[in-house]
């Protein structure tokens, strides 16, 4: 199975599939590429040539950044696209962030998923995992991409 990662080259249409697949809330074509176009980062993983998972970050791109979706199609599943696609949020915020220090990073982590993410590292242990998202601070070396002295 030959597979790439692409930065930002998500289609509406194939958004549309991976939601469908993972049982989320239908959105309108309209509404999925507003969505995919207001994000800061989407990251999508194609194996042989078809969307097979995907991952989006929204935020004021300087402290908050929010995890809004991390997708593996079920048929993808247990493959390790999941940690994959959680690399390059990590490190899409680790380098995006012009802010020394702490950075704000949540997640919207739905009932059921916590070992998901838990097991992706993105859920730590201390996270409340009864509510429907987590919120926690991850620290950045000063300087980082031009960060407060």
């Amino acid at each position: 199975m030959a597979i790439k990662i692409v930065r930002n080259g998500l289609a509406a249409g194939d958004y549309l599939a991976l939601r469908k697949a993972v049982g989320f809330a239908e959105l309108s074509p309209h509404m999925a590429d507003a969505s995919l176009n207001g994000s800061l980062y989407v990251v999508h993983i194609e194996a042989d040539g078809k969307a097979a998972g995907m991952a989006r970050v929204i935020g004021d791109d300087a402290q908050v950044f929010i995890v809004q979706e991390i997708i593996v199609a079920p048929a993808y599943q247990g493959r390790g696209f999941g940690r994959m696609l959680a690399q390059e949020v990590t490190d899409f915020i680790e380098s995006r962030s012009s802010y020394a220090g702490r950075v704000l990073v949540g997640l919207f982590c739905f009932e059921g998923n916590e070992g998901f993410y838990k097991k992706l590292g993105l859920l730590k242990p201390s996270d409340q995992t009864t509510a429907p998202g987590t919120i926690h601070f991850i620290e950045l070396p000063r300087g980082v991409n031009g960060g407060l002295p």
